[in-house]
């Protein structure tokens, strides 16, 4: 299962770039507001948590299609969300929210070194699947 500090930087990188003046253009009126509803929950958040966990945020802002950075980011919002339930709760409703924003929903595919790809397989949304050998219940796990 996908960990939600992940799944909020998934939504979060794309727009840092912008820094938020062009975020209803890309995704229209209700996902612009979405994001910004995550972005100030974040902000709010890690301005309680101390300078490391703030640096973590302004660093994948300078840079947000850096991995590490967003790894960083993610790694930082999942202990705190096991910290604080009431954050948890939060940033798992705005992430559903974005989720359910048909604006927003895209696929991101990172391919590293001299990887060959055969094939990539999107699916937005979907019951049961298995492929060969793998299996997958619906739900992310």
């Amino acid at each position: 299962m996908i960990e939600l500090g992940t799944a909020a930087v998934l939504f979060l990188a794309p727009y840092l770039k912008d820094a938020g003046t062009e975020i209803a253009s890309k995704a229209g009126e209700a996902a612009a507001e979405g994001v910004h509803r995550l972005v100030d929950s974040i902000r709010r958040k890690l301005a309680s948590s101390g300078p490391e966990a703030q640096q973590a945020f302004d660093e994948l802002q300078r840079q947000p299609d850096n991995a590490e950075r967003q790894d960083a980011l993610a790694t930082v919002l999942t202990s705190e969300a096991e910290q604080d339930e009431a954050f948890a709760t939060d940033l798992a409703r705005l992430v559903r929210e974005l989720t359910e924003e048909p604006t927003l929903t895209s696929f991101l595919t990172h391919i590293y070194g001299q990887a060959k790809v055969g094939q990539i397989l999107n699916i937005h949304q979907a019951g049961n699947l298995s492929f060969g050998d793998v299996r997958f219940d619906g739900h992310g796990e």
